[in-house]
């Protein structure tokens, strides 16, 4: 047998593996990327020449999201956001205490874990990303809107169960390149906003669905009634809540929305309809729905502005704080009907929220009216 050269069969086995097609190239390349940089996670300076693709800085920000880990994160968040005189050389939020945000006539500071990247992050994203279930988290689109810009649509399940779908929206700094500093950073990904899917366009996407599919249906209204929540479950957000309550107010439906309600003790000064201002605090021990109703009732027949939510014509969610992780103030527009009693034409309300140990759900513990003064 002739004696075969080892040199010879190594350089012959290299040459056949570079006869492999070129698809199982890159997917062996892509494997590989994606080891090699998890064995470096925080190293910055694997990320900040552009190294990495969007899709995977969606990835590394939920993880960092769920850990709430501020200082891995970053390097993933616009130089506006960073303080770079850091003493000990890691950089930090420039923000230390969050703003003071303005819910009807009270001034909220949020104390969560994101509250100071309120100006990407929108109240969803500060409620559900910390402590997110990270398996559960799917990506449902992409769209590269131009060589800079990428938009990424992620339904995200919060802790307690809550259920949200989240548009991301990525920029690549290719336009910061004036200075040396930046241009190091040229081609790196940073957020420039995350927010939450509103209840009226997600309706508007499954609408479209199933339009597409099985033609068009009996109304939008049969629509949106099946899409909203009509009891409690820890799935629905609290911005669905209030959806649901104003819905079932709209058809003067007021079981429906006393079911959401957890209003233990109550104290509201309210004016009649004949002029005069009356108050109470009713104390409630026992938590059926009957309790609640006969309550709700009440207080929408003959206290105004109260009466301006049943058959409203239409409603606006404004601005929105969160004083705790489990509690959530929701401001809200009321637009009354032709022909209401009740003078002018918006009506302001604060919707109060709180998460329920007992049963998990995003619960409303009480309705306050937003009076000018």
């Amino acid at each position: 047998m002739a004696h075969l050269d080892v040199s010879v069969l190594l350089r012959s086995t290299f040459h056949t593996a570079h006869k492999i097609s070129k698809p199982s190239i890159s997917k062996c390349n892509r494997k590989f990327t994606i080891t090699s940089s998890a064995r470096h996670f925080r190293r910055e300076s694997l990320f900040s020449k552009g190294t990495e693709k969007p899709e995977d800085v969606v990835q590394r920000c939920l993880v960092h999201f769920r850990k709430c880990d501020l200082p891995s994160l970053s390097q993933y968040l616009p130089r506006e956001l960073i303080d770079d005189a850091a003493t000990d050389g890691s950089p930090l939020l420039s923000t230390q205490s969050p703003p003071l945000l303005l819910i009807g006539n009270s001034q909220i500071q949020e104390q969560g874990p994101l509250a100071s990247l309120h100006p990407i992050l929108d109240i969803g994203a500060r409620r559900v990303l910390p402590g997110h279930l990270l398996r559960r988290s799917r990506v449902l689109g992409s769209l590269r809107l131009s060589s800079t810009d990428f938009q990424q649509q992620v339904a995200i399940t919060a802790q307690t169960g809550e259920e949200s779908v989240f548009i991301w929206n990525l920029r690549s700094l290719q336009e910061e390149a004036d200075t040396d500093e930046s241009r190091t950073e040229k081609g790196r990904w940073v957020i420039s906003k995350i927010q939450r899917e509103s209840e009226e366009q997600q309706q508007q996407q499954q609408q479209q669905q199933q339009q597409q599919k099985a033609g068009e249906r009996e109304g939008e209204e049969h629509n949106n009634r099946n899409q909203l929540p009509s009891t409690p479950q820890p799935k629905s957000s609290p911005e669905a809540v209030v959806y649901a309550q104003l819905e079932a107010l709209r058809r003067g439906d007021v079981y429906e929305a006393s079911q959401f309600n957890t209003w233990r003790e109550l104290s509201v000064t309210v004016e009649k309809m004949d002029g005069e201002e009356s108050s109470g605090n009713p104390s409630l021990h026992n938590f059926s729905l009957g309790p609640q109703f006969e309550l709700l009732r009440d207080i929408l027949g003959s206290n105004h502005p109260y009466t301006a939510l049943l058959n409203h014509s239409s409603a606006v969610l404004g601005p929105a704080a969160l004083p705790t992780q489990r509690s959530m103030l929701q401001e809200v527009w009321v637009k009354t009907y032709s022909g209401s009693r009740v003078t002018g034409e918006w009506v302001r309300f604060v919707w109060n929220l709180s998460l329920e140990s007992s049963n998990g759900c995003w619960m409303c513990t009480k309705i306050e009216p937003f009076l000018d003064t």
